[in-house]
């Protein structure tokens, strides 16, 4: 299901969204120029590989450049996976953000600073290309929710949760 990036952007619903806009801005500076018009909350840098490859930018540059600079833009990098779990390029970069996802058989996984969890992206798809894993996902969701029923059904929780943070992609 490689349909590059103009195919994800159409099948996705993006080209059917006027507060989404695409850019193949191919330099930092470029990105940066066009980050500073101040049109967007949430940046999605995909392949941000080939930045850190060809434009030779640090985890520290970037840091001051883009997160520290538009601390009110959520900036989403996707990365080159790799056969071993990991993703090319300097370790590092898992410390700048705020929650790792891995998409793999349509299953993304999550782990972070805000918790973890995985969701399905296609059952279908997930079920076709990983039908064990699948059957694990199934066994395990419904022990979940049975959890979750039972939890709220035994506590009593007085008044409404406060001073709950945001949940955000953004590092302050």
């Amino acid at each position: 299901m490689n349909s590059g990036p103009l195919g994800l952007w159409i099948n996705s619903g993006l080209a059917d969204n006027s507060n989404a806009f695409p850019d193949d801005s191919d330099t930092i500076e470029a990105l940066e120029k066009e980050i500073a018009t101040g049109k967007y909350k949430f940046v999605f840098i995909d392949m941000i590989s080939d930045y850190i490859r060809l434009e030779k930018i640090k985890l520290e540059d970037f840091k001051k450049r883009f997160i520290k600079k538009y601390p009110n833009v959520s900036f989403i990098l996707i990365f080159e996976g790799t056969k071993s779990g990991g993703f090319k390029e300097d370790q590092g970069w898992t410390h700048l953000v705020d929650a790792i996802m891995t998409v793999e058989d349509f299953l993304i996984e999550n782990r972070g600073r805000y918790g973890m969890g995985e969701r399905v992206v296609w059952e279908e798809g997930f079920k076709k290309f990983n039908p064990k894993r699948y059957q694990e996902y199934l066994e395990n969701k419904t022990t979940d929710t049975t959890e979750v029923i039972e939890e709220e059904q035994t506590e009593n929780i007085p008044g409404p949760v406060t001073n709950v943070p945001e949940f955000s992609f953004q590092i302050q």
